[in-house]
């Protein structure tokens, strides 16, 4: 089971501005430069050497570092981020006073460092974003319908009330034998392995693996496991049955400048749409449940999002 939070803030950019189709690069990587100037204590320091370093909320949210003696992802340093930051806005020229939203998704403990979040995103409007540094302030934060944010007092309402959760055992029924037709667009580009390799034809099976180990790990690290080995079988087992129709599918490469690695960095990512017959129902409402969470890589950028037609 995972504990999970969606929230849409709008922002009312202050200068004129060229932004990246896929916002969610620039927005994340402000974010990470201005979190940790709010977070950090001994800002001289490494963070592997520093003496807070078990405590402290920039390096678990950020850095996301792999728990001591951690069962899963054995030869990685990190685990998946606790966070989606992502915008279906892909319009690329503003004017000073335009407005747009974007959206934050929160697992777990996270969700009570809204706060956190929302304090950054008003710090990084005040110093400024993209290659321009466009200032921006922010203007509302939701929950649905709900309005979190006071724009004049800056600050954040009761919001913890109703988390919403993936109880897998809760989507799926076992006994279910009906199938069905089911498309996945994808809004922005989806980055998938299997096998140790890059994805470019993304067969159904495929993206049943990469969606399943996505949600367990996310389950093991920020919530608790709702499946067994003996499950992603089976739903494995079932997946090889479907076929695709029709693939609209086409890859797209994001090129972006990494403040920590002091170099450009280039993305590989599937965007369009795929559709499949012969369906198991009980995987497409686990497929269209889970759309929250993202799929891939980089889903911290905003990368993987998609939505679905059955």
């Amino acid at each position: 089971m995972l504990k999970y939070k969606k929230f849409i803030l709008n922002i009312r950019l202050l200068d004129a501005t060229i932004l990246p189709k896929y916002k969610g690069i620039t927005l994340r990587g402000g974010f990470g430069n201005v979190f940790k100037s709010i977070a950090c204590v001994q800002k001289a320091v490494d963070c592997s050497d520093c003496i807070l370093n078990e405590s402290c909320i920039y390096r678990r949210i950020f850095d996301s570092p792999k728990p001591k003696d951690s069962m899963k992802m054995k030869k990685y340093p990190y685990i998946p981020h606790p966070f989606v930051i992502f915008s279906e806005n892909f319009e690329t020229y503003f004017s000073a006073g335009d407005i747009f939203d974007f959206g934050l998704v929160l697992f777990g403990e996270s969700i009570e460092y809204l706060p956190f979040f929302i304090y950054t995103f008003i710090k990084l409007g005040e110093i400024g974003f993209g290659k321009n540094r466009a200032k921006f302030e922010v203007i509302s934060v939701r929950d649905g319908d709900k309005e979190l944010f006071d724009q004049r007092k800056k600050t954040i309402s009761s919001f913890l009330k109703e988390p919403s959760f993936l109880e897998i055992d809760k989507i799926i029924s076992k006994d279910e034998k009906s199938f069905g037709k089911l498309k996945i667009s994808f809004l922005s580009p989806v980055s998938l392995r299997f096998e140790g390799k890059t994805v470019y034809n993304p067969e159904f099976h495929i993206l049943a693996r990469n969606i399943l180990r996505r949600i367990s790990l996310l389950e093991f690290f920020y919530g608790e496991p709702s499946f067994d080995a003996g499950f992603i079988r089976s739903c494995i087992s079932e997946a090889l049955i479907v076929k695709t129709v029709e693939s609209n599918i086409y890859p797209e490469i994001i090129k972006r400048f990494s403040g920590r690695q002091k170099r450009l960095i280039s993305h590989i990512g599937l965007v369009g749409d795929v559709s499949f017959v012969e369906v198991p129902n009980k995987l497409i409402r686990l497929i269209d449940n889970v759309k929250e969470i993202s799929i891939g890589r980089n889903t911290s950028f905003g990368f993987g999002r998609y939505i679905t037609e059955f």
